[in-house]
């Protein structure tokens, strides 16, 4: 599995559309799917089950990330339109 560091997750994710985009692929239903579809990623395969746990793991940074970032206004949009994903 690809590895990376804290430090550039925390770079990625204080940009609040890419915070936006990573939580909103997590959420949804296509985005899951994307995942389960990649040839060596078989439906019930413990290398799919990490990758999903992480995956939403990375989602709960990205809102968290969009929650405490100073440009109030455009996060509550993202977090407003992640609602209704989750």
């Amino acid at each position: 599995m690809y590895l990376y560091s804290k430090k550039a997750q925390e770079n990625y994710l204080k940009y609040p559309i890419e915070s936006f985009f990573l939580a909103h692929f997590a959420s949804s239903t296509d985005g899951k799917s994307y995942i389960r579809s990649k040839p060596d990623n078989s439906e019930k395969s413990a290398k799919t089950e990490r990758i999903m746990h992480d995956i939403l793991e990375l989602r709960d940074f990205a809102i968290t990330s969009l929650s405490s970032h100073p440009c109030k206004k455009m996060c509550e949009f993202f977090l407003d339109r992640l609602g209704n994903t989750q």
